[in-house]
């Protein structure tokens, strides 16, 4: 690294936050871990049931299993923590994070779009399509998160006081897998 990309990088701009926003305990990340490999779980036995076409609980089980073991191993911020490195180190990452990010929020919305897009054109139960955006919904979620839109980070990680202190994160991540389990447990029934 040369004297000047060094000197730029120390000397960029970067915001200044009073606490680490991504801190959450133990029994959260537990908690959330657990809750995304139980929703894989739930998608197999789904499949094995012959209650779920088979395309459709894969897809599910592979997103959750992915997003648990992502969550366990924390993959997705190793990952993200080497790109900015990288990008910051090469002096693009100022002027490039901005752009990047609206980048992720328009593929979020593509996402959406293409998920209601295709499952309004097959013929699935109610429960089906509610599982399908459930889980569509999660792995938004974790997009959002990992482009550290910091607006959205404030959002998530505020303490509340309505919840005794504690933040919004964990109760919407759970929203995804615990609303694909109801979905498909209401198919079964």
């Amino acid at each position: 690294m040369s004297a000047v990309t060094r000197q730029a990088y120390v000397s960029s701009p970067r915001p200044r936050f009073p606490f680490r926003l991504w801190e959450e305990t133990t029994f959260t990340a537990t908690l959330l871990t657990t809750t995304h490999l139980i929703a894989a779980i739930v998608s197999i036995a789904l499949l094995l049931t012959q209650k779920t076409p088979a395309a459709i609980a894969c897809a599910f089980a592979t997103i959750y299993f992915a997003l648990s073991t992502d969550r366990f191993f924390g993959l997705l911020p190793r990952l993200m923590r080497t790109v900015r490195s990288t990008a910051r180190l090469g002096g693009w990452y100022w002027p490039w994070r901005r752009p990047l990010q609206v980048g992720g929020v328009l593929v979020s919305l593509l996402v959406i779009v293409l998920v209601i897009q295709r499952i309004s054109r097959l013929d699935l139960p109610l429960a089906l399509i509610a599982a399908a955006l459930f889980a569509s919904y999660s792995l938004i979620f974790v997009l959002l998160r990992s482009i550290s839109l910091h607006e959205f980070d404030m959002i998530l990680f505020r303490r509340r006081r309505f919840l005794s202190g504690r933040t919004l994160h964990p109760l919407l991540e759970l929203v995804g897998p615990l609303g694909l389990m109801l979905s498909l447990f209401t198919r079964v029934l």
